[in-house]
């Protein structure tokens, strides 16, 4: 048995009257109900066929209720941006990571993040929200996301990162003339 599908089962599990549906060479469609505190949500999760695919990429999350915002703001296309891709692989496809620990912590850490994501649209939903709080933490979208996590990175572990994709020079200065809509500074101070 595949990795990949390994993992589409350990999620199909989780979830309530679940199928897994496999489009060969692509993915593994796995759908059902997600028993969210606040809410009983029907989703649909595209697990990547190729275990190199999902260690680097994630799956992909998609619901469709009528009170499920939509747009980048609301971290919902859909799919759901549920988590940063740079930190999925960062945590799951490091070289020796072994198989089972991706399928475990992967399968659990997505789990987590969409059930969040869904409970504060349905939260927001009952609310009347219009706008994402600001007390709600995420990640901003494709290279400024990937500037913010790579500045967290830094300042965690300066000296483990040297010759990294994103260098500090280049975080210095992106930061330094980017900032995200929700007003939090990016500078590496």
């Amino acid at each position: 048995m595949s990795h990949s599908f390994r993992f589409a089962k350990k999620l199909a599990l989780r979830l309530r009257e679940p199928s897994i549906s496999p489009v060969t060479g692509k993915w593994y469609r796995v759908a059902g109900r997600l028993d969210a505190p606040a809410v009983l949500a029907p989703i649909v999760v595209h697990v990547p066929w190729s275990f190199r695919d999902l260690k680097r990429k994630g799956p992909i999350a998609a619901c469709y209720e009528p009170w499920m915002k939509t747009g980048s703001e609301w971290h919902n296309g859909p799919p759901m941006c549920w988590t940063l891709v740079d930190v999925w692989r960062h945590m799951m496809a490091w070289k020796g990571k072994p198989a089972r620990a991706i399928v475990d912590e992967g399968c659990e850490w997505f789990v987590n993040d969409v059930t969040s994501l869904i409970n504060r649209h349905y939260d927001a939903h009952l609310r009347g929200l219009t706008n994402w709080p600001a007390e709600w933490d995420y990640w901003n979208h494709g290279y400024l996301g990937s500037i913010e996590y790579a500045i967290m990175r830094i300042r965690e572990h300066p000296r483990t990162l040297r010759g990294s994709y994103l260098s500090h020079t280049a975080c210095e200065r992106k930061a330094t003339t980017d900032r995200p809509p929700s007003g939090r500074s990016l500078s590496v101070n």
